[in-house]
């Protein structure tokens, strides 16, 4: 059995959590960045935001491997950490 012939409903429940764990990450990770380039450290913010990016590519392209549920439901997931993050740093009502 590959890894791409995973059950759907497993397919479904790693991605939906990889995709949730990235997004906590990758949103505390671009609230610190925004941080870093107030403060006008320049080099180290654009650092930061390069490993963001790459680190948020890599768990996208380690779920397309998965499959293609996997990785649907782990942008559902990076979107439920958006809303989350964003609740608890006041930005939604």
């Amino acid at each position: 059995m590959t890894v791409s012939a995973a059950p759907l409903a497993l397919q479904l429940a790693l991605g939906a959590g990889a995709g949730f764990a990235a997004g906590l990450a990758y949103f505390r990770a671009l609230r610190w960045n925004v941080d870093l380039f107030e403060r006008g450290v320049t080099p180290k913010a654009i650092l930061l935001l390069i490993t963001r990016f790459a680190a948020l590519a890599a768990a996208l392209a380690a779920l397309a491997k998965i499959g293609a549920l996997a990785l649907l439901s782990g942008a559902l997931g990076l979107l439920a950490a958006r809303r989350v993050v964003l609740r608890r740093l006041g930005g939604l009502e």
